[in-house]
């Protein structure tokens, strides 16, 4: 069993590194997200959505997450509860991590099967870092942040950053494995056209995005799904969106 999130800590976020410490050495977070890739690839030969898709989604939310509060937006769970930011940290983390371990069930309603499958651990590695209520608000809010990722409108922040994250990941490297097994689709196609997923400060709002491509294939991802996901959610204000297509130039989407 391996797992290795690659979170980079700020100074004295002891409890996010404790709470990423124990998600890595969880048994039950391996089993969950292996469970899931083998459903969604060897079964259904769909894009990755195990471990490496985790580490993706996590990192893109963190660095998202980063930069909003950095630009004066709240957290809803310091909005709300009084709570800090390093709190809203570990909310998108574990939800990033767990939204999709429902797969590992069944396709359809997959947001609330991992809510279901990861509410328990997800209680018991709170347990190591918070007490009574503010664990049960924590754990709340990471269980919405769940259910809201795909067809829900999310009512936080953070929930909202989880549902976008999730959709970013979008490089060739997710398609590659269903490609690799026969499995051809706009949505392999597209993918493979997507290069990579930039993530930064924004001017014009807080966060920019930038997604380089090799051919215009990759734009069904970003109608298809990012679009979707920004529309309906708190971010829809707050991201700039850009298409960089080799050969072409950069064009505005939102």
């Amino acid at each position: 069993m391996s797992l290795n999130f690659g979170v980079k800590f700020q100074e004295n976020e002891n409890k996010l590194k404790l709470v990423v410490e124990e998600v890595e050495k969880s048994e039950t977070v391996y089993q969950l997200l292996k469970a899931s890739n083998i459903m969604m690839i060897n079964r259904m030969k769909y894009n990755d959505h195990g471990p490496i898709h985790a580490k993706i989604v996590a990192n893109h939310a963190l660095k998202m997450l980063e930069i909003l509060f950095k630009k004066g937006v709240l957290p809803n769970i310091v909005k709300d509860y009084n709570l800090n930011f390093e709190d809203s940290k570990v909310v998108v983390f574990l939800a990033s991590v767990l939204h999709d371990v429902g797969n590992a069930v069944q396709r359809e309603q997959h947001p609330v099967l991992s809510a279901i499958l990861s509410k328990d651990e997800i209680r018991k590695i709170l347990m190591k870092t918070y007490d009574g209520g503010e664990r049960e608000i924590m754990l709340t809010e990471i269980l919405h942040a769940i259910v809201s990722h795909e067809d829900l409108i999310p009512q936080t922040i953070e929930a909202s950053i989880v549902k976008v994250a999730d959709a970013l990941d979008m490089e060739e490297g997710r398609a590659r494995i269903p490609y690799l097994l026969g499995k051809m689709s706009i949505h392999q196609v597209s993918a493979l056209a997507v290069k990579k997923v930039n993530i930064e400060e924004g001017t014009v709002k807080p966060v920019y995005v930038e997604i380089e491509m090799e051919n215009p294939a990759g734009i069904f991802q970003i109608d298809e799904l990012l679009l979707k996901r920004i529309s309906s959610s708190l971010l829809s204000d707050k991201i700039e969106l850009k298409v960089n297509i080799r050969g072409a130039g950069i064009f505005k989407i939102i």
